[in-house]
Formats: structure tokens, sequence, C-alpha cells
């Protein structure tokens, strides 16, 4: 059966359980702290529910009278005591103490901090009306708690709680407080609201109504139109960490309202392209590229990588989390589960929930100085352009595009495989040790396999890189040829030389796709490595652990589960690091072309003209002047002038 003697035994004390095994329902007038405990934990699951539920409806597009700002907050703050209420009894009782309590207390400890976890978040949303499922929720568990304190109190009364004094009277002034706050909390929700005005008259009922009664919450209307501002800057720490400032913007376009650049949020001042523009202008021009972006971006970027660190950290903390948890339930299986089954399991959940909290803030950290890194690439490449001197010019000639779109996101790319670079050695080397921990000498295979890997992953990545750099230089061909074709279209129509420039095109395309077509062939030589090597390691590794070890019965489920966690860690840095390497070169590619056009000396006017002084009547003089139709190469320092 269900709820048969084994499983009132498994949860609750064996003080609430007869000599049989059945659970015992009163005791001195007043219902056991099993019975209680099961009736708060009842009421908790009714309560998340309706504030699951409440959280995820869509809220009324209509303007609601809502509570008055102490009593919003004064919600907030219950609720923030109420989940602080089980926290501070497990750290007395458990902690403190060292007391083993039964598996239904700690399901009501932690179905506690949840729920009103949930109910801080549904007060943080300003939602504009109270809801009545809400409150009757808040009622149920009122009567639940008072319950509980009535028991407690009677155990007072009998003298029933001296073996341990201690963790009994926490109990009941924890269980006490609880109450206290859930009546103040329902006293807050209990209370009539105005109903919503119509559409036709709620601006006309928003401005008749007087102050002291309440106010009105006018998110709706400033949702629906209007510049929001720049957001971020003004948000809190919980809003920071949460991406609750993003929400507004979120409403907005579900709505439909996102339809011109003015209906999202404003960019940073750091992240405008004037500001950006500015600071690169203030940087001496003698230094390089990769100096000035290095100056830019240097220390958060280099930030980021204590947060990408901790994030690695939380992902090893899994399979070892893993590895306690399943031994807390082999070592024992007919015993009932201990207190650190629970704490691994919680613990688990905490690291994983801190992983995902890291790892997102790392990825829009990153986004946001790729941004700016691209952003100033480009600025800084349209001013060279403009003030490049006539080698530039030939240079820049069917470049100008490639560098500012293909080779920026290139090098902006860098950000990401810089950091990836040091981490996914870092991860595969751990892996590899924790695997050593687990299966010993066997780990030695797939260690081979891997190492026999990197040449061949290095090899395709210099051929990806050499391959993608004679790609470029032939759509740079192409780029610039079209470019004097449309520029000279008529001339060629008129001489009907359009098949011959158009064989011209075609074959420098042929030689683009070519070396587009040989990048591809390796990529899904790649492709092929990064989905067959977890594999590949796992079965050497579980071939060479039989053949070592020759008995099965040796390899534990802790040890099974927690090395089949480990390969799959193994997964994302093996397939990825070829990558890593492949966008570093291509980087450095990019980077390189920059360089070279950042090197070149600026237009100087000097060189080609001078003042006519005291000789009012010459307008324009050439002296030593040399003249041709077109140049197909011309450079700064060559003496003649060329028109």
């Amino acid at each position: 059966m269900l709820f048969g003697k084994s499983f009132w035994s498994s949860i609750c004390s064996s003080t609430d359980l007869t000599p049989s095994g059945n659970l015992i329902f009163f005791r001195h007038g007043t219902v056991t702290p099993c019975v209680s405990d099961t009736a708060i934990s009842v009421t908790l699951f009714f309560h998340a529910a309706c504030t699951a539920w409440s959280l995820g409806k869509r809220g009324n597009d209509e303007l609601f009278r809502i509570p008055r700002n102490w009593r919003l907050k004064s919600r907030r703050l219950i609720a923030s005591l109420l989940m602080g209420i089980p926290v501070i009894y497990l750290l007395v009782v458990q902690f403190y103490q060292g007391h083993d309590l039964p598996a239904i207390r700690y399901v009501c400890m932690y179905l506690t901090i949840v729920v009103w976890a949930y109910h801080l978040a549904y007060y943080l949303q300003h939602k504009r009306k109270d809801e009545l499922h809400l409150t009757f929720s808040s009622a149920l568990l009122l009567v639940s708690s008072a319950l509980h304190s009535y028991s407690l109190l009677n155990e007072l009364r009998t003298l029933t709680h001296s073996a341990d004094p201690l963790s009994y009277y926490v109990e009941l002034y924890c269980s006490l407080a609880s109450t206290i706050f859930l009546l103040a909390y329902v006293c807050l929700t209990v209370r009539p609201w105005t109903t919503a005005p119509s559409p036709a008259n709620s601006m006309n009922n928003i401005i008749e109504a007087p102050f002291p009664d309440g106010y009105v919450q006018f998110s709706e209307l400033e949702e629906e139109s209007g510049a929001f501002g720049q957001v971020e800057e003004d948000a809190n720490i919980l809003s920071l960490l949460s991406f609750w400032w993003v929400g507004r913007l979120m409403r907005r376009g579900f709505r439909g309202g996102l339809n011109h650049p003015h209906d999202l949020f404003e960019l940073p001042q750091g992240l405008h392209a004037d500001e950006l523009a500015l600071r690169y202008s203030r940087m001496s021009a003698r230094r390089t590229l990769l100096y000035k972006l290095q100056r830019l971006v240097g220390c958060p970027f280099y930030i980021l990588g204590i947060a990408k660190f901790l994030c690695d950290v939380c992902t090893f903390a899994g399979p070892i989390l893993l590895n306690k948890l399943v031994s807390c339930f082999e070592e024992n299986p007919d015993v009932p589960v201990h207190f650190d089954a629970y704490t691994y399991a919680v613990i688990l959940g905490v690291t994983a929930f801190l992983g995902a909290l890291l790892n997102t803030h790392y990825h829009y950290e990153m986004e946001k100085i790729k941004l700016k890194l691209k952003t100033t690439l480009i600025v800084a490449i349209y001013q060279k352009s403009l003030h490049v001197g006539a080698a530039g010019r030939s240079f820049l000639s069917g470049r100008a595009l490639n560098l500012m779109t293909t080779d920026a996101d290139r090098v902006t790319n860098f950000c990401t495989s810089f950091h990836m670079f040091w981490s996914l050695p870092l991860q595969i080397l751990v892996t590899l040790y924790m695997l050593y921990t687990q299966v010993g000498v066997a780990f030695l295979a797939g260690v081979g396999f891997v190492i026999v890997l990197i040449p061949i992953s290095r090899y395709l990545a210099n051929r990806i890189g050499a391959l993608s750099e004679k790609m470029m230089e032939a759509k740079d061909r192409r780029i610039s040829l079209v470019r004097e074709v449309l520029r000279g279209i008529l001339y060629i129509k008129m001489h009907s030389w359009t098949e011959l420039f158009q064989e011209k095109i075609e074959g420098i395309r042929v030689e683009e796709m070519r070396q587009l077509r040989g990048r591809k062939y390796l990529d899904a030589w790649c492709v092929f490595f990064w989905a067959t090597t977890p594999v590949l390691v796992s079965v050497l590794t579980f071939v060479t652990w039989g053949l070592t070890q020759g008995d099965p019965a040796s390899l534990s489920a802790a040890k099974v589960f927690t090395t089949l966690s480990l390969f799959n860690l193994l997964i994302m840095p093996l397939n990825a690091f070829p990558w890593v390497l492949n966008g570093i070169i291509e980087a450095k590619v990019s980077l390189d072309r920059m360089e070279r056009l950042m090197a070149m000396d600026d237009f100087a006017p000097g060189f080609y003209y001078a003042e006519t002084i005291g000789e009012p009547n010459v307008v324009l003089r050439f002296t030593n002047a040399e003249f041709a139709h077109y140049a197909y190469e011309e450079k700064d320092n060559q003496s003649g002038f060329k028109l």
C-alpha cells in the first residue's frame, strides 16, 4: 500500500508510531508532530501550485488600483522572514546539535523555503491586485501552522519534551513566529480592492482619484509606448543577477510594441560609438592595434576569466556530489536515507544553479565586450580609410567591406576563444584526473586516444586556417573586380565585354569555392572526431577496466554513474577545442590584415601642395609633374605627381 506501515516508518519519527508501525494521529488531546508536518507539507504544495500559476499567468491589460506601497513592502518582508525561519531551525537543530530529523520534517522545511521564495518573486513583479486563490491558500497554511503550534504548546503542558529542551524550544519559537507572520500576511491580503475602470474612462478616473486612497500603477501605459532609457544602469543587484530588468522589454515585445529602434533599451554609455571612438582616438598612433584593443577592454575582459573558472568549478562539483549521493544509497540500502543524502542533493542543486547563473552572466558580459570591440574596429577602419594615402587606397580596394564585417567578427570572436583556450585544456585534465580516481589506470586508454587526436586536430586547424586565408584573398579580388565592373558598366555594355568580365568573375569565384569546399571537408572530419571521441574513450576505458580488474562486481553504481558523468563532461571540451584553435588562427589572420592597414601612412597634403606667398595672380602651378591616364600602383614616397 502507498500509505502503509513502511511508508509512515520511512518519513515519521518512531515516537509518532505504534509498536506495530501504524501512525498515531492524536496524543494528549492534539495531533502528533508527524501529522502536523504532513498537513503543512500538503498545504505548502497547494500554496506553491497557486503561486507558480500566478507567476506564469498573463497579466491583465487593464489598470487596477493596487495596494499602498507599505503593504507591498510588508508582504515582501514577511515572505523573506518566513523563508528564513526554516533555515534558522535547520542551522540550530541539525548543524549545531547534530540531531537527525524525520524525513517529513526535512520535506516541510525545504518546501517552506521554496514556496516563500516563489511568493517573494511573485510580489517582486508588482502585481496589480491581490488574487483570491493565493489568499485562500495562505489562510489554509495559517490554520496548519496554528495547529502545529498548538500541539507544541500541548507538549509544553505535558512535559514530553524534557529529553531535548533546546530542540523543542527552537521548534516552538519558530512555529509561533511562523503563525504570527502568517496571520499578519493574511490580514494584509484580505482587503477589498477597486475594480478596474472601463477603458474609455480609465484616464479620467485615474486623474480624479484622490491621492490618500492609494496610487495607480502606470506601468502598463509606460510599457506600451515611449523610450525605456538606460534601464540596466538603474537596476538593483537582485535585478541584475536575475535579469529582472529585461522583463519590461519582453512584455512590450509580447504585446507587439517593438516596431522601432527607440522602443528598445538605450545602450550603456560605455557602448556608444562616439564614446568608443573618442577613447580610441586618444591613444597613441604609434601603438599597435592589438595594444589599443587590450587597453580598451583589458580589465573587464580578464576579470571574466575568474567567472569562467568559478563556472568550471561548479561544473566539476556535479560528478563529485553525484558520487557522494549515490554512495549514500549504495552503502546501506535497507537503512532510511540519512541527512547527508539530502544535503548532497541540495548542494548539487545549488551548484548547478550557481553554475548556470555564472555561465549566463559570463556570456552576457562577453557579448558586451565583443560589441565594444566590433564597434571600435569598424570606427577605426572607417576613419583610417578616410585619411589613408594613395598606397592605402590601393590596399583598401575591395577589402574595406571585408575588414569591417568578416575580419571584425573574427577578431571579436577571439575574446571567447581566448578564455576557452585555457579553460578547455584545464577541463580535460581535471576530468581525466577524476576518471583516474574512479577507474584507476584504465583511464590511460582514453588518454592515449585523446593524445593521438591532438596532432590530428592541430593539423586540421592549420589547414583550415590556410584555406580560410586563401579564400579571403580570392573573395577580396572578386569584390574588387565586381566593383570595377559596376563602375564601368556603361563601357562594358557598349563594347559587348559582358561575357569576358563574367568569365573573369566566375573564375575567381570558382577558386574561392574550391578553398571553401576544402575547408568544409576538413570541418566534416572535425565533426566526425568530435562526435565519436567521447564514445570511443568510454568504451576503451570500460574495456580496459574489465581486462585489468577481472571482477565486474567491483564496478559499483556510484563509480559507474560518476564515470559516465565525467565522460559527458569530456564531450564539450573535446568537441570545442579544435574550433577554438581554428578561431584563434582566423583572428590572427584578420588582425594582421588590419595591422597592415593601420601601419600605412596617412595622406600628407604638404607633399603635393604648397602655398603661393606673394604671387596673388597664380591660381595653380605644376612643377616637375608627370601625367598618366591611370596608375595601378601609387605610393606616397614617389617623387612625381601623377594625375
